[in-house]
């Protein structure tokens, strides 16, 4: 079963995001974190496909992510996506 990490620090986005992915592919594993630490645990334990990062995460900028992601194709051989939203999403 594929899987989808979705690195977000708003539970909000993170559940629209899974909502509309199940829709379109209901054979997935997704799996959510709110910050970068816990998004690079997850990672090692999920070997994700896809991840959907925020770039504004509690400890750090989403971007620094990417590096140690790719470094190890052990963590993640597949795809990020980014996706920016303006203002607020309500939950």
């Amino acid at each position: 079963m594929p899987t989808v990490l979705c690195i977000e620090a708003q539970p909000a986005v993170a559940e629209h995001a899974r909502h509309f992915l199940e829709q379109v592919t209901p054979r997935l594993r997704f799996v959510t974190a709110g910050s970068g630490r816990e998004g690079l645990a997850l990672a090692r334990a999920h070997t994700p496909e896809v991840v959907l990062l925020d770039l504004a995460l509690p400890d750090g900028d989403g971007l620094e992510l990417i590096e140690p992601l790719l470094v190890n194709d052990d963590l993640f051989p597949g795809w990020f996506l980014n996706v920016v939203l303006q203002g607020e999403v309500e939950g």
